[in-house]
Order: C-alpha cells, then sequence, then structure tokens
C-alpha cells in the first residue's frame, strides 16, 4: 500500500499589476499562483500471488486526485 498527499498554500504577496487572459490589467495580491491546486493526493495498492515459480500475478489499483486550480492569473 502507498498513500500520498501534498498540500501548497501558495499566493502572490504584495500588490502586483498584470494582465488577465483578457487583456486586462489586474492586481494579483493574495491570488494562488497558477496550475498550484491546494490539496493533491494520491493511492497505490498491489498484490501479488505466485502462480508458479517463475509467474506471478499481480493485481494492482491506483488514484490520483487534486482540488481544481486556475490557469492564470486574474
Amino acid at each position: 500500500l502507498m498513500l500520498g498527499a501534498t498540500y501548497v498554500d501558495s499566493a502572490v504577496k504584495g500588490s502586483t499589476r498584470t494582465p488577465d487572459p483578457y487583456g486586462v490589467v489586474v492586481d494579483i495580491n493574495g491570488e494562488a499562483f497558477p496550475n498550484t491546486p491546494k490539496w493533491q493526493i494520491v493511492g497505490d495498492a498491489e498484490y501479488r500471488l505466485a502462480a508458479s515459480s517463475d509467474l506471478d500475478f499481480v493485481i494492482r489499483a491506483g488514484f490520483n486526485s487534486r482540488t481544481s486550480s486556475y490557469a492564470a492569473f486574474g
């Protein structure tokens, strides 16, 4: 069994003006960085069964999940 989790709390600190995806200049102070989800969780489970001395039967399942994130500032 394997389980992993990541928590990232990213944010722009200070007043920073930049164009949004539509070309409108916005202040991004306090916004999270693009493509940065707060949570990412992964897991994997594997079961092995010896079918013979030279052959193993393997069952494996895995998952990957993440919270939403934005592709750009603004």
